[in-house]
């Protein structure tokens, strides 16, 4: 092997060994920093939900500090509202022990039947194990408690959304200081590029433009997949409808999982409260909404609007 060779080598060795490290040491801070870096991000992604409206409004005339304040105080009034609505449903089912307890064994009755079902119960689990479907749950990881009970799972999940509301305090100083310092952006860009200002402000335009679109067009689809939910749900009389059609809200800017995971609590819910057919009809809706709203409209939709192709 010549010397050009071995230098060739040498260096794209050298390259690929310091992106390694560079990647390792990327991935360890953000790792140690996951309490910083995450409402970070989270701040960052409101940030771009507000925006569009907020730009609206600036565009009406509006002056941008206050339109910020309109569309933040706006969140933060349906973010309340969301929580209050969510607190009381679960906080009225939690409470009605004799509904729990009517519900904790139909979901179990159901869950040994199909445990008894030739190649399905050595998936989901034995039927001589006499276990819950709470209690299978529980040891897949899925949910956690000591007891593994609808109520204790409820429990549970308020006691989740009690420590999400310190992180959802840590987000919203984050989300304040992102609206200050987008609104010094366009003066710093002025001041680090002074002969090429034109042109930096047109790609960072561009480059908002495109980000704002596929928020709201995905914001849209989240909407519209949530209402469908939130419908269906209560037509077929499941409990804590709006909840879970905020987690499916929510769990939708999760590209492809986060919608059908949400799709998950009320389907074992309406196992213990619907009759065979009727869950299994109820099923199937549930995944035709989210097919229909992530696999068609949404693709069509962005595709029009970002001017690319849907495939």
């Amino acid at each position: 092997m010549d010397e050009d060779a071995v230098d060739v080598f040498t260096k794209r060795l050298s390259i690929f060994t310091n992106a390694a490290v560079l990647v390792a040491i990327v991935i360890f801070a953000m790792q140690t920093l996951q309490e910083v870096l995450q409402p970070f991000f989270i701040a960052l992604g409101i940030y771009f939900v507000l925006k569009p409206g907020a730009d609206r409004l600036s565009e009406s005339g509006f002056p941008l500090g206050y339109s910020y304040f309109t569309m933040f105080m706006l969140f933060l009034l349906v973010i309340v509202s969301a929580a209050y609505v969510s607190y009381e449903q679960v906080d009225s089912l939690s409470e009605d022990n004799d509904k729990m307890e009517k519900y904790q064994q139909n979901l179990n009755r159901k869950w040994h039947n199909l445990q008894s079902v030739p190649g399905l119960g050595g998936f989901i689990g034995d039927v001589d194990d006499n276990g819950s479907i709470t209690q299978t749950l529980a040891e897949a990881g899925l949910i956690q408690g000591g007891k593994a009970d609808l109520q204790s799972s409820f429990s549970n999940v308020m006691s989740a959304a009690g420590a999400f509301f310190a992180t959802f305090v840590t987000v919203i100083f984050f989300l304040i200081f992102i609206i200050f310092e987008a609104n010094l952006l366009p003066a710093r860009i002025a001041a680090a590029f002074p002969d090429g200002n034109e042109t930096v402000k047109s790609v960072v335009g561009k480059i908002e433009e495109s980000i704002n679109t596929y928020i709201i067009v995905k914001t849209g689809v989240s909407l519209g997949t949530a209402i469908c939910v939130m419908v269906i749900l209560l037509i077929f009389g499941i409990d804590l409808w709006f909840i879970w059609g905020l987690l499916t809200f929510l769990l939708n800017y999760v590209p492809y999982i986060g919608s059908l995971m949400a799709t998950i609590p009320p389907i074992i819910l309406g196992l213990a409260v619907l009759p065979t057919g009727t869950w299994i009809f109820m099923v199937v809706i549930l995944i035709v909404n989210q097919q229909v709203w992530g696999n068609i409209i949404e693709t069509k939709w962005t595709g029009t609007q970002l001017d690319i192709s849907p495939v």
